[in-house]
């Protein structure tokens, strides 16, 4: 599974937002 599907999992189930910092990673990946 790829790991931006699963920081976006991760911030669901925590926060239901991802942090700025996982923002920023996601933004590198597209």
């Amino acid at each position: 599974m790829s790991l931006v599907k699963q920081v976006i999992l991760n911030a669901d189930e925590e926060l239901r937002y991802p942090d700025p910092g996982e923002i920023r990673m996601m933004q590198n990946f597209f």
